[in-house]
């Protein structure tokens, strides 16, 4: 396979964008990060009695303002997550943390990890799996359908109708 980006020391080389290579790849790159899926995701958020889960969205600024997942908060770095944790919200059962497909967040997930801070879990397919499969996403406005691509050779993985269009 081809390299689309080079890896920090120590990690493997990134593959071409295809579900199943990046899903393998994060396996092996990331085995003692915990992924979840966007179903379990959706029914943790859906239970009011449930324990907190905190949402931290990964990706660009950019990135960020044309869709995230509800109640997402924007944590493109580990300090500005420690800093979105450390917030006035109460200190949340467990963390969940996405980007596009889940390499960026891998990263942060195993730094948070590192920090003491757990469960933190990586959302599997991130937010172009989660926006595959219908679920909801808001922008400053409302309810969108629109999704980053991150760039064209990623966008690949994300459903062309979900595609954010330069306005």
């Amino acid at each position: 396979m081809a390299a689309v980006s080079r890896a920090p020391p120590g990690e493997p080389t990134l593959p071409e964008p295809q579900w199943p290579a990046i899903r393998d790849w994060l396996r092996q790159a990331y085995p003692d990060v915990a992924e979840v899926t966007a179903h379990t995701l959706q029914a943790w958020l859906d239970d009011p009695a449930g324990p907190t889960t905190r949402l931290l969205d990964v990706r660009s600024r950019a990135e960020y303002e044309v869709s995230r997942l509800p109640a997402a908060l924007w944590a493109p770095d580990l300090e500005r997550a420690l800093e979105v944790l450390a917030g006035p919200a109460a200190t949340p059962s467990r963390v969940v943390v996405y980007c596009s497909v889940g390499v960026r967040s891998a990263r942060l997930a195993r730094a948070l990890a590192t920090c003491g801070l757990g469960p933190v879990y990586n959302l599997r397919g991130s937010i172009f799996g989660w926006a595959g499969l219908g679920l909801p996403l808001v922008d400053d406005r409302g309810e969108t359908r629109r999704v980053h691509p991150f760039d064209t050779r990623w966008g690949r993985l994300l459903d062309p109708a979900l595609q954010a269009r330069p306005d």
